[in-house]
């Protein structure tokens, strides 16, 4: 049965109908989830699977602590990006379920093919590429995927510091207020924390009305991003276990799924790149 995968952003959200809860592990997270010590994550009070998500670039001065901190994370489930999370678990025999999370570079099934070889059985679909993509690389891989589907995805992470670089550049102060990149017609939010610079999609990905072709393919985990949502979390999760209970008792029918998907539509919410390829042009600095 296809899994819910909620990516919080405050503890409250542990009380949802999801069936799964991504939290970044403190100094060691890229992802735009809440981040908490690893004593705080394994202290939270739930009986549903959490998955921490380690997914920074790590640096040679962080490889001790980094041993030193999986070692104390046997029987967990971790979202990596960078291959020393690997070599540290397959050369010290850890019982961790590996996640790779790199999602600029899950955009096909022969690279997620390779890292089962390395006993990495899940990976998280990116969210630059079309759903039919994502389902032909379902069909060519034994790989266990996360498809996104609802939320608020990372499109940019940097180790620099570029809007504290840029302010000192410009003799600005840098304030606690939410800063953005874009124009009118639309802004990236933008934020800095301890791993560098991060940039989140403008616009609210929906994919719900695609829920019933993801279903059809058996992918196996759908993931949800509650940050800057305008929506009841609570709404959307319930919603959305709806739906997978209708569609697998053959009750799901196309004017129940817009009535969903309609439901949690508003002038911020877009399909993403979910039916939309991306093409990048290559013209004259003239144009």
């Amino acid at each position: 049965m296809n899994k819910i995968c909620l990516m919080i952003n405050n503890l409250d959200e542990i009380n949802t109908n999801a069936d799964i809860f991504i939290i970044g592990l403190k100094d060691y997270n890229s992802l735009n989830v809440l981040e908490l010590s690893l004593e705080e994550i394994k202290n939270i009070k739930t009986s549903k699977e959490i998955i921490v998500s380690m997914n920074k670039v790590i640096h040679n001065n962080e490889i001790d602590k980094l041993i030193d901190i999986l070692k104390q994370m046997e029987g967990m489930k971790v979202i990596f990006d960078d291959l020393s999370i690997v070599q540290i678990v397959l050369e010290n025999k850890l019982n961790i379920e590996l996640i790779w999370g790199n999602i600029r570079a899950t955009t096909n099934y022969q690279s997620i093919n390779t890292y089962l070889d390395y006993n990495v059985n899940y990976s998280i679909l990116s969210p630059d590429i079309t759903l039919d993509e994502m389902i032909e690389i379902s069909k060519n891989t034994k790989s266990k995927l996360f498809l996104p589907l609802y939320g608020k995805f990372n499109i940019f992470s940097s180790n620099r510091f570029l809007i504290t670089n840029y302010l000192e550049y410009i003799n600005h102060k840098k304030s606690n207020k939410q800063y953005r990149i874009g124009n009118k017609d639309l802004y990236y939010d933008i934020y800095e924390d301890n791993n560098g610079t991060h940039i989140v999609n403008g616009k609210c990905t929906n994919g719900i009305i695609d829920y019933r072709k993801v279903l059809d393919s058996n992918i196996d985990y759908i993931l949800v991003n509650s940050y800057n949502i305008e929506f009841d979390i609570n709404e959307l999760i319930n919603a959305l276990t709806t739906l997978r209970t209708l569609y697998y008792n053959n009750m799901l029918d196309l004017k129940t799924l817009v009535e969903f998907h309609n439901k949690f539509t508003n002038k911020n919410t877009n399909s993403g790149f979910l039916h939309q390829k991306s093409i990048y042009k290559v013209g004259d600095m003239d144009e």
